[in-house]
C-alpha cells in the first residue's frame, strides 16, 4: 500500500540521520493506515490470515448471544471507514477502537477456542506495531514480513509432513514417526542420554523450523538423519524402532532430492506463488506435544512438608495421594503422571481430557479451585479415565475402583466437617442441575420460533400461540386429532416434562402438521409453519440435536447392544466364548500370528471404537467383528476349538444384526432358514460330554470310504456337512435331518454296539432332534415333513439294531489289543543278556521308516509282549510335520511332533533307537537327563489322520515321564521359533483327495423326484402329470409359476394349469400368464407393491422345455404370513388384482388365486412362517422398473431406451403356422452423433444446471462440430460395431423363433377346457392360444395384427438437432406456416393430396379446398394456434 511504502525509513531518504528523523513531523493518518494495513495482512502459525473472524461481526441470525453480550460491537471494517473518513484525531482513539474489538472478542468466546487466542495475539500484535510506528521503525524490518519466509518454509513443513504420515507398508494404520516426535523421558531411560551425545527428536526440529533457524533444505535433512541415527545406535538391530528408523532414514534421502529439485525449478521460475499441493502446518502440532518429564507432570515432593494439611481440598489430594495398602503399597504412584505417550499412543486416542495427581497438585497450588467440589471432580476424572482405558481384570483398574471408593469416603468425612449441606449434590452430580441444563437447551429452541422475525418486521408465532376457539372452528377438532400449541408447549418446558430435546421437536413439528393439514396450501399461515418449522431445525441442527443426532444415537446403541450380544454370549455348559477374541495374542508367544494376520484387532479395539461413536453404520461394525472371527479362523486349525468357538460367535453376529434391522425391510426367508438350519448341525457338531469331550470326535475311527460296487467311494461326513451348512448349500429341513441321520447311522452300523462310537451316534442323534424341535419350533416356525421322525422312533430302531448285533463276531479291527493278546506273553523289554539294551511302557523309540530318504518313524511305547518268541512293542504313532495334512498357513516348532491315532504292532527288529517327546511348556524349561537335543522334541497337538482332525491336547492329558528317566532343568530357557509349512508337498500327495472332498461341499445331492400322472385329463390321447421333471433338473408340479423365457431373452411368469406329454414324448404346459407393472401402460399416480404381479385374462400353451426357472406368485394374505424355504425373496410375487387384456384395465381378483390340490406322491413345500405378519406397503411408480427376473442384455450403452417402440404385450398372440410376409421393420441404426450425445450429455447437465433441454441439445450439437475428423471417425467405428453386433444378436433371435415355431406345430397343445375343439390335428390347436378365462373362446385376432409403423425417437431426435439454429429457439418456421393461405401456396399436383382422408368435399368446391379448410380447423381448434392479424 502506499501509505506503508512512504513510512519506509530507506524511502524517506538514505542520507537522513536517526535524530533528524525522530525530530521530523510525523503524519499520523499514514501511520495508522500503516498499522491496519500491517495487522489485516499479519499471518498465523497455520498460514491463515489474524484478522479473519475479526473483519466483520458476527451473524445476528446465528450468533444472536453475541449483541446481548457486547454492548459496543466493531470489527475491523468498521475500524476502516472511521480511518478513511479521518474520524481518529489521535494514535490513542486509533487503539482505543481496536482494544474495544479485542476486549469484545475475549468477552464473548471462552478461553482455548481460537477466537479468543485470536484476540490475545491481535493484541500483543498491535502493541508491538504502535509501539515501533512510534519509535519510527520499519513494521517489516521489526515485527518481520512472513510472505519473505514461505519461500524456504513450505518446503520444510512438507519434509516434515513426509514423516508425520508415513505408515508401514505391512500395517497402514501404524504410523513411523510416533516414537521419533519425542525424546525418551529421562527418568525411565537415562542410559539414552549416556550413550546419545546429541539428542533430538522431531519436535525440537519442528521448532527450529517455527523459529526460521533452517536456511535450507539440507540442514534440516541433517538433523532428521541425526535423529534417526541416535535410534539406530541406542536400540538393537533386530527391534521394530531400528527397522522403522532404517525405513525413514531412507525416506528421508529420497524426499530431499525431491524437494532440493522442486526449490531449484521454482527459483528458475522466479515464482513467488506457493506450491500447489495443498500445506498442512505439521511443526505447530509437534511444537505442542509435551515432554513426559514436563512441569506438568514432575511432582515436587521436597515441598509436601510445607503444604496446608487443614485445607479440606488438600486434605483430599494426601487422602488419595499418601493411601498404603495393608501390605505396605501405595498404589497411587501410577497415577502421579500420565502415561507415556510412545509407549501408549492410544491412550490419548481413548481419553479425550487426560489428568494426573501431578497436575491436580499444580492446580492446587496455584489456587484454580473454588471448592472441594471442584477437587472431587478431577479426581473423578482421573479414576473414570483409569477404569476406561484398563480392562476391569487388571491390577490398575482395581487400584482405580479402591482410590476411587477411598476418596468418596474422605469427601463425605469432609462434608460433615465442613456442615455445608449444598456439598454433596455438587459433587455426586456435575456443578450445574441437568435438569436446569436441559430446561434452558429446550427455552433456547422455543425463543428461537418465538421471536422469528419475517421481511416484513411481523413475527409469525402469533396465531401459534393458542389453539383455535372451539365456537368459532368447530370442524378444527374434528379433523385435528391431537391439537397442540406454543402454550403447551411452554408449560411442558416448564415443568421438565421434556426428557430429551427430540421430544420437543416432536411436539413442534405436530403442531406444524396440524396448521398444514387444517389450511389450504397456499395460504399465509400454511406458507408461515414451514418458514418456522426450517427456523427450528436450524436452530435445533447449530445447537447439535437435530436428527442426524438421533439417529447416530440409535444406531450407536444398535451397536452396543451387538457388542454386548457377542461378548456374554455362553454355550450350553456356561463357557464365555468371547474371552479369547477380548485381547490380540502376545508378541512374544505367538510371533508367527503376526506374520500371518496382516490386520489384527480385537474386540477391546472394538469396543473403544464404539465409545469413541467412531462407526458410522452397523456395517462398519458388523465388518470389524467379521474380521476378528476370521483372522481366527485363518490363523487356527478348522478343528480347533477357537476355530469352532470363532464360527459360532460369527454366526450369532449376523444373526443379531439381522434381528436388529428386521424392521427395516421385508425378511429374508431364505437367509432365516438358514440361520435355523446352521444352529441345529452346530449345536450337534460342537456338543460335548461331561468331560468336555466333543462327541463327534469319535467318529475319527471310521473308515472314509465305502465299498459299492466293488469300489471304494468316500462317505459322507460330518466334516463334509459342516461345510456345506457353512455354504449355505441346505435349503431343506429334511434334506439335512437325511444327510445326517446317515452319517450317524453308518456309524451305529459300523460299530459294536457297546462301542463309544455307537453311543456317541446315538446320542447326537437325540441331540439333533432336540435341537431340531427347538428351533424349529416344532412346526410352528418350519412346516416339514422331518418332524415326523421322533424320539420314539429312534429308540425303537436303536433297540431292533442292538438286537440285530447281539450275535456279531467281534471285528478284528475294533479289537486289535485283544487280537495281539491272543497267543501272546509279557516281554520285560530286554533285548539282550548283558542289560544294555533294555526298553520300557512310557519310552518314545524311532522305528525304521519305509524309505531310506525318509526320517525315522516316532512312535510311543504302550506295551511290551512276546508272540511265537519274536519280541514286539505295542505303539501310538507321533507324527513329523511331512505326515500330517493341514493348512497352507499352519506354522511348527523345529522340533515338532503330534500325537497320532495310529496303533501298531512293531518287531523289536526295526527299532533303530530312542528318542523323547515333552508338552510344550517342559520343553522350554526342561529337559530328559541322557539324551542329545536332537532327540528331544516337543508335542501340544493331537492329530487324527483319517479326518484330518487336529485338537489342542489338554495339560492333564498328557503321558507320564516313565520313572527310570530323570527330567533336569536346563541351563537356559529354550525359545523355539516355528517355521513355516511344506504343505505343497502335501499338496500334491492329497491332490486328487482333496478334489474328491471338495465336489462333495460344494453340492447337496437331492433325489429327483419321480413324475406323477393325474387322471384328471381331458384327452385321453395325451398323458397328463400332476408333477414332471425337465432337463436341468427342474420339477414342476401343478399350480406352481414359473419363468418362461421370451423374446429378448426377457423371462416372462406364467402359471402351470395342467402339464402333458403328446405321442412325441415332447411335454408342454398350459396356464395363465403374469404381468408386472413394467409391463402396463404408464399410470404415473398408480402404486403398486414393491413385488406386484397381475393376473392376466390370456392363458397360454407353451412347450416346458421353455421354463428357465420356478418363482412364486402368492396373495396378500399368503404373501404377508408364509414362504417356501427354496425361494429366493427376489423370485416372490404379490397378487391381489386381474388384468383384462382385452380392455386393458386392473380389476380386483374377487376369490384370489386359485388353490391346488395335490396328492401324496407329490413333494411338498417346506414352509416358513414369519414371527409377526408383514405390511406391505405401496409406492408410486413414476418410471417403472422392468422385473428383476427380466434377462435383458446390457451392452455397453443402451441406445433404444427412449425408442417410442411398446414393448410386446404379455396378451399379444403368436402363429405357430407360417406368418404371413411382412415387410422388414426399419432397422434402428446408431449414429456417431448418438454415440457422441450419450457420452456428453450427463456432463453438459452438469456443468449446465437450469437449462432446459433444447438448450442443451444446442450445446451438445455445437460440441459436435468442434471435435475433430479423428475423433468423429471413431465414434463411427463404435457405432458400426455396436450395429453389427447387433444384427447378429437380431439374427440369432430369429432362429430360436422358427425352432420355437416348429417344435410347436409337431405337437399340438390339448384343450384346456371342454368348450374349446379338443381334436389336435385342427387348425386352432396348432397354434399358441391364449385364452381368456373362461368368458372368450376364439382367439383375438385371425391373423397377428400389422406392426404400426411408428416414427422412432432417435430419429426424430436426429431431425431436430438438424432443424436446430443460433438464431432461432424453435425448429419450425411459426410464421412461414401461418402466412401460408390456399392464394399463396400452389400445388402441382392435386393426386398426391390425402384425399381419402375426406369423405367429401362439402360446401368446398374442391378436395384441395377442403383439406386447407381441415388445416385451419385443426391449427385453431385442435393446437389452438391463431395468427393475430
Amino acid at each position: 500500500m502506499p501509505y506503508k511504502r512512504r513510512l519506509s525509513t530507506s524511502e524517506a531518504g538514505e542520507d537522513d540521520q536517526v535524530d533528524d528523523k525522530k525530530k521530523k513531523k510525523v503524519d499520523v493518518h499514514h501511520q495508522m493506515q500503516a498499522i491496519l494495513d500491517f495487522v489485516k495482512k499479519f499471518k498465523k502459525e497455520d498460514g491463515g490470515t489474524l484478522c479473519e473472524n475479526m473483519l466483520r461481526l458476527p451473524n445476528k441470525r446465528s450468533e444472536p448471544g453475541y449483541y446481548d453480550t457486547v454492548e459496543n460491537p466493531i470489527d475491523i471494517t468498521k475500524i476502516q471507514q472511521k480511518l478513511k473518513a479521518e474520524e481518529y484525531s489521535s494514535m490513542d482513539d486509533f487503539k482505543a477502537d481496536f482494544t474495544m474489538l479485542i476486549n469484545n472478542n475475549k468477552g464473548y468466546y471462552k478461553k482455548g477456542t481460537n477466537e479468543h487466542r485470536d484476540a490475545v495475539e491481535l493484541e500483543i500484535l498491535v502493541n508491538k506495531t504502535i509501539t515501533a510506528v512510534s519509535n519510527g521503525e520499519e513494521l517489516t524490518a521489526a515485527l518481520g514480513d512472513k510472505d519473505d519466509e514461505e519461500g524456504i518454509t513450505e518446503y520444510l513443513e512438507e519434509f516434515l509432513g513426509t514423516l508425520m504420515t508415513a505408515c508401514d507398508s505391512a500395517e497402514p494404520d501404524r504410523n513411523l514417526s510416533t516414537v521419533f516426535q519425542l525424546l525418551p523421558s529421562k527418568r525411565r531411560y537415562p542410559e539414552y542420554y549416556k550413550v546419545t551425545p546429541e539428542p533430538i527428536d522431531m519436535k525440537m526440529i519442528a521448532t527450529k523450523i517455527q523459529n526460521n533457524k533452517y536456511t535450507s533444505i539440507g540442514e534440516m535433512e541433517d538433523d532428521l538423519q541425526l535423529m534417526l541415527r541416535n535410534a539406530t545406535n541406542f536400540n538393537e538391530p533386530g527391534s521394530q524402532i531400528y527397522k522403522d528408523a532404517k525405513v525413514l532414514s531412507k525416506l528421508v534421502k529420497s524426499k530431499k532430492q525431491e524437494l532440493d529439485a522442486s526449490l531449484l525449478a521454482k527459483q528458475n521460475r522466479g515464482a513467488r506463488s506457493s506450491r500447489r499441493q495443498s500445506r498442512q502446518v505439521y511443526s505447530v502440532q509437534l511444537v505442542n506435544l509435551q515432554y513426559e518429564d514436563s512441569e506438568s507432570e514432575i511432582e515436587d515432593d521436597d515441598d509436601d512438608d510445607v503444604l496446608p494439611r487443614d485445607d479440606p481440598m488438600w486434605n483430599l489430594y494426601h487422602t488419595v495421594r499418601n493411601y498404603t495398602t495393608p501390605g505396605g503399597l501405595e498404589i497411587a504412584e501410577a497415577f502421579l503422571t500420565l502415561p507415556s505417550r510412545r509407549e501408549l499412543p492410544d491412550y490419548y486416542q481413548t481419553i479425550s481430557d487426560p489428568i494426573s495427581l501431578s497436575q491436580i497438585k499444580r492446580k492446587l497450588k496455584q489456587a484454580e479451585y473454588k471448592d472441594i467440589a471442584e477437587v472431587a471432580k478431577d479426581l473423578d476424572k482421573m479414576f473414570d479415565n483409569c477404569k476406561l482405558y484398563n480392562r476391569p481384570d487388571s491390577k490398575l483398574y482395581k487400584d482405580g475402583v479402591k482410590l476411587q471408593r477411598i476418596m468418596k469416603n474422605k469427601l463425605d468425612e469432609l462434608e460433615e466437617d465442613m456442615e455445608v449441606s449444598s456439598i454433596p449434590e455438587e459433587v455426586k452430580k456435575s456443578p450445574k442441575d441437568p435438569k436446569e441444563q436441559m430446561r434452558k437447551r429446550l427455552k433456547t429452541l422455543y425463543t428461537t420460533i418465538l421471536t422469528y422475525t419475517n421481511a416484513d418486521n411481523i413475527q409469525p408465532i402469533g396465531v401459534f400461540m393458542e389453539k383455535p376457539d372451539r365456537k368459532t372452528y368447530p370442524d378444527y377438532y374434528d379433523i385435528i386429532s391431537e391439537p397442540i400449541d406454543m402454550k403447551m408447549i411452554n408449560e411442558k418446558i416448564m415443568t421438565n416434562m421434556y426428557r430429551s430435546e427430540e421430544e420437543m421437536l416432536s411436539d413442534c413439528k405436530l403442531m406444524f402438521s396440524n396448521c398444514r393439514l387444517y389450511n389450504e396450501e397456499g395460504s399465509d399461515i400454511y406458507e408461515d409453519a414451514n418458514i418456522l418449522e426450517k427456523v427450528l431445525l436450524a436452530k435445533a441442527k447449530e445447537m447439535g440435536v437435530i436428527t442426524d443426532k438421533l439417529k447416530k444415537r440409535q444406531k450407536g446403541q444398535r451397536i452396543k447392544t451387538l457388542y454386548d450380544t457377542l461378548k456374554d454370549y455362553r454355550d450350553a455348559k456356561g463357557r464365555q466364548l468371547s474371552l479369547i477374541f477380548l485381547k490380540l495374542p502376545s508378541k512374544h508367544e505367538y510371533p508367527d500370528y503376526y506374520d500371518i494376520i496382516k490386520r489384527p484387532i480385537d474386540m477391546e479395539k472394538i469396543s473403544v471404537k464404539i465409545r469413541n461413536l467412531a462407526y458410522d453404520t452397523l456395517e462398519d461394525a458388523i465388518a470389524d467383528f467379521t474380521l476378528v472371527f476370521d483372522n481366527a479362523c485363518k490363523y487356527n486349525e478348522p478343528d480347533s476349538q477357537i476355530y469352532k468357538d470363532a464360527q459360532t460367535l460369527q454366526r450369532l453376529a449376523h444373526q443379531t444384526v439381522r434381528h436388529l434391522t428386521e424392521d427395516e425391510g421385508t425378511p429374508d426367508a431364505r437367509t432365516a432358514v438358514q440361520d435355523i438350519l446352521s444352529n441345529i448341525y452346530h449345536t450337534i457338531f460342537t456338543a460335548q460330554d461331561s468331560d468336555e469331550r466333543c462327541y463327534a470326535d469319535s467318529f475319527a475311527e471310521l473308515a472314509e470310504h465305502d465299498e459299492v460296487g466293488g469300489k471304494k467311494v468316500r462317505a459322507l461326513s460330518m466334516e463334509i456337512i459342516k461345510r456345506r451348512v457353512d455354504r449355505g448349500l441346505y435349503r431343506r429341513l429334511d434334506l439335512l435331518q437325511r444327510d445326517v441321520f446317515f452319517v450317524l447311522g453308518r456309524a451305529r452300523k459300523l460299530s459294536r454296539a457297546d462301542s463309544q462310537t455307537f453311543e456317541d451316534a446315538v446320542e447326537l442323534q437325540k441331540i439333533f432332534i432336540k435341537a431340531r424341535d427347538q428351533y424349529g419350533e416344532r412346526g410352528a416356525r418350519i412346516v416339514s415333513k422331518a418332524y415326523d421322525y421322533t424320539l420314539q422312533k429312534l429308540e425303537e430302531e436303536v433297540a431292533a439294531q442292538k438286537a440285530s448285533k447281539t450275535n456279531e463276531p467281534t471285528n478284528a479291527e475294533e479289537d486289535t489289543e485283544n487280537l495281539n493278546e491272543s497267543g501272546a506273553k509279557d516281554w520285560s523289554g530286554m533285548v539282550d543278556t548283558s542289560n544294555k539294551s533294555q526298553f520300557h511302557v512310557g519310552e518314545f523309540v524311532y522305528v525304521m521308516p519305509e524309505d531310506d530318504a525318509m526320517l525315522p518313524h516316532i512312535y510311543h511305547v504302550e506295551r511290551l509282549f512276546e508272540k511265537e518268541g519274536a519280541k514286539t512293542i505295542w505303539a501310538r504313532q507321533f507324527f513329523r510335520q511331512r505326515e500330517t495334512f493341514h493348512v497352507p498357513t499352519r506354522t511348527f516348532y523345529e522340533k515338532e511332533v503330534m500325537q497320532g491315532d495310529i496303533h501298531t504292532a512293531i518287531p523289536i527288529t526295526k527299532v533303530i533307537g530312542k528318542c523323547f517327546v515333552m508338552a510344550y511348556k517342559d520343553y522350554i524349561k526342561y529337559k530328559p537327563d541322557g539324551f542329545d537335543e536332537k532327540d528331544i522334541y516337543v508335542c501340544e497337538w493331537r492329530y487324527t489322520s483319517k479326518i484330518r482332525n487336529w485338537k489342542k491336547i489338554k495339560p492333564s492329558s498328557f503321558w507320564d515321564t516313565p520313572p527310570h528317566i530323570t527330567i533336569i532343568q536346563r541351563d537356559k530357557p529354550l525359545e523355539p521359533k516355528k517355521v513355516a509349512s511344506v504343505f505343497k508337498d502335501r499338496i500334491e500327495k492329497h491332490k486328487e483327495e482333496v478334489e474328491e472332498i471338495e465336489a462333495l461341499e460344494k453340492v447337496v445331492e437331492e433325489d429327483v423326484p419321480p413324475n406323477v400322472k393325474w387322471s384328471e385329463g381331458i384327452d385321453e390321447s395325451l398323458t397328463y402329470w400332476e408333477q414332471f421333471t425337465i432337463p436341468g433338473p427342474i420339477t414342476v408340479r401343478r399350480g406352481d409359476h414359473v419363468l418362461v423365457r421370451g423374446e429378448g431373452n426377457r423371462n416372462m411368469i406364467a402359471q402351470i394349469d395342467t402339464m402333458w406329454t403328446g405321442a412325441d414324448g415332447m411335454a408342454y404346459f398350459n396356464g395363465p400368464w403374469f404381468v408386472v407393472p413394467a409391463e402396463l401402460p404408464p399410470q404415473i399416480e398408480k402404486k403398486y407393491y414393491k413385488a406386484e404381479a397381475f393376473l392376466s385374462t390370456i392363458s397360454d400353451s407353451n412347450p416346458l422345455l421353455s421354463v428357465v426357472g420356478r418363482c412364486l406368485v402368492q396373495d396378500v394374505k399368503d404373501y404377508c404370513s408364509f414362504r417356501p424355504t427354496q425361494y429366493n425373496e427376489a423370485d416372490v410375487y404379490v397378487c391381489e388384482s386381474l388384468y383384462d387384456e382385452a380392455k386393458r384395465i386392473l380389476r380386483p381378483l374377487v376369490n384370489g388365486l386359485k388353490k391346488y390340490t395335490r396328492s401324496d406322491k407329490v413333494c411338498l413345500d417346506e414352509i416358513y412362517n414369519f414371527r409377526t405378519p408383514l405390511q406391505p406397503e405401496k409406492e408410486a411408480l413414476s418410471a417403472p422398473a422392468p422385473p428383476p427376473r427380466a434377462n435383458i442384455p446390457s451392452p455397453m450403452l443402451d441406445l433404444n431406451e427412449d425408442s417410442m417402440e411398446a414393448p410386446p404385450s404379455v396378451g399379444s398372440v403368436e402363429s405357430a403356422s407360417p406368418a404371413p410376409k411382412k415387410k422388414p421393420d426399419r432397422k434402428k441404426l446408431v449414429t456417431a452423433y448418438i454415440l457422441f450425445a450419450a457420452d456428453v450429455r450427463r456432463s453438459t447437465m452438469d456443468d449446465n444446471p437450469g437449462y432446459k433441454f433444447g438448450e442443451i441439445s444446442k450445446i451438445v450439437a455445437e460440441r459436435w462440430r468442434q471435435v475433430s475428423d479423428a475423433d468423429k471417425q471413431m465414434y463411427a467405428e463404435r457405432a458400426k460395431r455396436y450395429n453389427e453386433e447387433k444384427e447378429k444378436e437380431e439374427l440369432r433371435k430369429e432362429e430360436e423363433r422358427k425352432k420355437q415355431a416348429e417344435l410347436a406345430a409337431r405337437n399340438p397343445p390339448p384343450a384346456s377346457s371342454p368348450v374349446l375343439n379338443t381334436n389336435p390335428a385342427s387348425p386352432a390347436a396348432g397354434m399358441r392360444v391364449r385364452t381368456d378365462s373362461g368368458t372368450r373362446n376364439d382367439p383375438l385376432f385371425h391373423v397377428v395384427p400389422p406392426k404400426p409403423q411408428r416414427l422412432l425417437h432417435s430419429e426424430a431426435y436426429i431431425k431436430y438437432i438438424e432443424g436446430l439454429s443460433k438464431e432461432s429457439k424453435t425448429m419450425c418456421n411459426w410464421d412461414k406456416q401461418l402466412a401460408a393461405t390456399n392464394q399463396i401456396v400452389r400445388v402441382s399436383d392435386e393426386s398426391k393430396l390425402p384425399t381419402s382422408w375426406l369423405s367429401g368435399v362439402g360446401e368446398h368446391n374442391t378436395s384441395t379446398e377442403a383439406l386447407w379448410a381441415l388445416r385451419d380447423f385443426m391449427m385453431h381448434e385442435a393446437l389452438g394456434v391463431v395468427k393475430i392479424m
